[in-house]
């Protein structure tokens, strides 16, 4: 079976963790061995999807408080208060994760940040990897050239909506930006023809959310 993990960097309640448990239990009906890499989990996660994770195979990486705390720091230094309380580079996570994708075909990436984590697995074992990107590039004048390059060097660029897709377009040059509203087609028989398939789509999609979970 294909081996694909999904790459998830913050765990707490909102639109893209539900959305990358969704895509393994899609992937693992494809017969591809998918599974989530959680590289942080909030502090305010009370355990809000635990009956979805109970449907995948998942694995949360554990950071030593101490390192939790200088992650915390360090987040807060170069972001402020637009990420409130996240761990934004969970750098101890990310070289704990590396031995796991050296055995996966394929990395799929949800947001820049986890990207970074395929952007090595690509390097070091020549592993394509998928970015999803959920919100609009941060363009923040610390990092705004790492996000670029994380971005410019992945396979495919998924995005949440079309309007984010438009965007990210002013932000990078890149021949496979699309949009990808959540959820795969079952009718897909692996994730090489998905990644093709979206890639080579000119089909339109309309995404309609809602939320239904308690904050």
């Amino acid at each position: 079976m294909v081996k694909v993990p999904i790459i998830l960097r913050y765990l707490w309640i909102a639109g893209a963790p539900k959305i990358a448990i969704y895509q393994t239990l899609g992937l693992r009906k494809l017969n591809c061995n998918a599974y989530l890499e959680i590289l942080a989990v909030s502090p305010r996660y009370n355990g809000e999807y635990d009956l979805l994770l109970e449907r995948v195979p998942y694995y949360i990486v554990k950071t030593p408080d101490v390192i939790c705390h200088i992650e915390y720091a360090i987040s807060k230094m170069f972001f402020g208060n637009f990420r409130t309380g996240e761990r934004v580079l969970p750098i101890y996570a990310l070289f704990n994760s590396i031995n796991r994708i050296s055995r996966a075909a394929i990395l799929i990436c949800h947001d820049p940040f986890s990207g970074i984590l395929g952007y090595i697995g690509k390097n070091l074992f020549n592993r394509p990897y998928v970015l999803y990107i959920h919100e609009t590039p941060l363009n923040s004048s610390h990092f705004v050239f790492l996000e670029k390059h994380i971005l410019a060097n992945s396979d495919v660029i998924l995005t949440v909506t079309d309007k984010v897709a438009k965007i990210t377009r002013k932000f990078i040059k890149h021949k496979k930006i699309i949009p990808l509203p959540p959820g795969f087609p079952l009718q897909i028989k692996n994730i090489y023809a998905l990644v093709r398939k979206v890639a080579e789509s000119e089909r339109k999609y309309i995404l309609t959310a809602a939320r239904w979970d308690p904050r």
